[in-house]
């Protein structure tokens, strides 16, 4: 072997090792950094776009939060608007030949050991931290607290299509762009530091589509969210650069959305819960960065007791010495094959992490959802003495102030609008929904009115529903008020949450000839105005 060849192979080795043996993708060589830069953030941008029409259009046909249609439609949508415009801008963008994402079977078994553990234990200390919270605020009620899977709202067939979409779709899509292609390829040309804040900020803003046109959350809901996803995105960063393993942060991700959207935490809730946005956010908030900052430690262990052997430069290791001198099984050495894809067995533990990981948090959920969901419901409720005398007579009869809601909803789904009264002694409630209709879409074309429905009920079994269309054209509005009967004790039946659904049919823009097609109505904006009377001792 020549000089020059066991040098060539040298170099190979000192690049796999700087790398923790799996290299980012990539072939040409980098003549200018900044201009490499700027086409990985472009490659993003565009994908970032794809993804917000995509969001803009599927937020009007699939209207409310996984339904069947839209749950399909994600599980391919994920794939097709992520992985192939990076695919296809790595081929002419970048000029690059080969996939722009490396997968390798490095560090694959405690990769994936370390995922099932990460992923269990987080979910676990969210939702323990968040219960801690809750009571330490004051806000939940003690002994009210129970967890139910997803199955019991959502039916066998939801639940199968939530956990295809989360855990076969998404933790894949979004991974392979955020950790598999951005991380790898900015950490070609900056530090890793650096490449993780801007990978963090990135997948952050990627999540703003679905904060507007799926969630309608309001700027303080969608603010809490983006910053709890940027360290959220920072841990899964420094996972990959630990492990160089693709498919265990994949495993990871997708495990973890699947979870936090299968298994609930129903209780009973003091009236601030309900009042403040900040109150359920903010605690959501504090809770995950307690978690995260947890779970970082324990990726820490499986980082100095599995991978600190192959890490990459500036790995960002530091050492413990407890852990450090763990005798505990140490990785096998790196070898050239490491870093060759083997499709099949990362398909085969995808796989079959996921469905085994998933049978036991089904029994888990089931496990502690035991009570029955109608006794213990997301309910705001006061904690005032109902047995004491009350002699209404004495008091003076007050209108609350109008609590005003704007929303969407999709023809022939519901909007649920939460709204909590915290004052006893309630005489009746009125409801006030308006909307305006949109104008035709063409000239040619006449949209027809929109049918609402409103339909009201209180904790206490008070129920009433209401119809309306608007005229052509015109704003339509149904207005109607809800009587609460008194008793000689102080009536509680207005008090407390009110659930509230709005209900649209739309009627759609026909054509004013045969020839020309006719244009869908995919539903409408509305305001709702709530105020109450109630008695109130004279001052």
């Amino acid at each position: 072997m020549s000089e020059s060849e066991r040098m060539e192979i040298k170099g190979q080795r000192e690049e796999a090792i700087k790398w923790g043996g799996i290299p980012p993708a990539g072939e040409n060589p980098i003549t200018d950094s900044n201009k490499f830069v700027g086409k990985v953030l472009l490659t993003l941008a565009i994908c970032i776009g794809i993804w917000t029409i995509y969001r803009a259009v599927g937020g009007q046909i699939f209207t409310g939060l996984h339904t069947n249609s839209s749950m399909i439609t994600d599980f391919f949508a994920k794939p097709l608007f992520t992985v192939l415009p990076i695919i296809f801008l790595w081929r002419f963008l970048f000029k690059e030949k080969r996939a722009p994402v490396r997968f390798g079977r490095k560090n694959m078994e405690s990769g994936i050991i370390s995922a099932l553990v990460l992923v269990s234990s987080f979910i676990f200390l969210l939702y323990i931290m968040q219960i801690i919270f809750f009571r330490m605020f004051g806000v939940m009620e003690a002994g009210s607290v129970s967890l139910i899977p997803g199955w019991k709202y959502m039916g066998t067939v939801e639940f199968i299509l939530l956990w295809l979409m989360f855990v076969v779709s998404t933790g894949f899509a979004e991974e392979y762009e955020a950790r598999g292609f951005l991380q790898d390829q900015l950490m070609r040309v900056q530090s890793p530091w650096k490449s993780i804040l801007i990978t963090a900020l990135i997948f952050a803003a990627g999540h703003i589509p679905i904060f507007i046109f799926i969630h309608h959350l309001a700027f303080w809901q969608g603010f809490y969210y983006f910053v709890y996803l940027v360290p959220m995105s920072i841990f899964l960063s420094i996972y990959y650069h630990w492990s160089r393993n693709l498919p265990a942060v994949m495993i990871y991700h997708g495990l973890f959305d699947w979870m936090l959207s299968a298994i609930y935490i129903t209780a009973r809730y003091d009236a601030s819960y309900g009042n403040s946005i900040h109150v359920a956010w903010g605690i959501f908030f504090i809770a995950s960065l307690f978690a995260i900052t947890i779970n970082l430690a324990l990726l820490y262990v499986f980082y100095r007791v599995f991978w600190k052997k192959d890490r990459p430069s500036g790995s960002m290791g530091f050492k413990i010495p407890i852990i450090s001198d763990w005798k505990g099984p140490r990785p096998r050495r790196f070898r050239r094959d490491d870093s060759s894809i083997s499709w099949g067995k990362t398909i085969f533990a995808l796989g079959a992490a996921s469905v085994l990981f998933s049978g036991f948090v089904m029994g888990f959920g089931a496990a502690f959802g035991t009570m029955d969901p109608s006794v213990v419901a997301d309910q705001i409720i006061d904690k005032k003495d109902e047995s004491k005398e009350v002699d209404l007579s004495a008091m003076d009869l007050v209108v609350s102030d109008i609590s005003q809601i704007t929303d969407y909803v999709g023809t022939g789904q519901t909007s649920p609008i939460p709204h909590s009264i915290v004052e006893e002694n309630v005489v009746n409630v009125s409801f006030k929904l308006t909307w305006s209709d949109e104008a035709d879409a063409t000239f040619r074309h006449k949209n027809e009115p929109d049918t609402l429905t409103i339909e009201v009920s209180s904790h206490g079994g008070i129920s009433q529903s209401e119809s309306g269309a608007n005229s052509y054209g015109q704003q339509g509005v149904i207005e109607f008020r809800v009587a609460v009967p008194l008793k000689e004790n102080p009536s509680l039946e207005g008090t407390g949450p009110w659930n509230i659904n709005i209900t649209v049919v739309s009627g759609d823009h026909e054509a004013s000839g045969p020839a020309a097609l006719k244009f869908l109505d995919n539903g409408n904006s509305f305001t709702l105005e709530i105020n109450h009377e109630y008695y109130q001792e004279t001052e």
